[in-house]
């Protein structure tokens, strides 16, 4: 399975960008907060859809959207 995700070059883009730790830290949170999706985007005001953006690095969110959701979390 990891030699799957490791011949994925779509993953390897999104692993590999500058989203990924933000998208991390987001699912951390939310985890280790034992927060749901609904939940996290209800705190964001932002939509469930928004979120799992997000949470899954959606490489066309901008850095600075990402930047701007993890401030609110802090």
């Amino acid at each position: 399975m990891a030699e799957l995700f490791k011949s994925d070059p779509n993953i390897q883009t999104m692993i590999g960008s500058t989203r990924f730790p933000y998208a991390k830290q987001i699912k951390i949170h939310r985890i280790h907060n034992n927060l749901t999706p609904e939940q996290m985007a209800s705190i964001l005001d932002i939509t469930v859809e928004d979120y799992l953006k997000y949470e899954s690095c959606d490489l066309t969110i901008d850095v600075t959207d990402y930047v701007r959701v993890i401030k609110k979390l802090i």
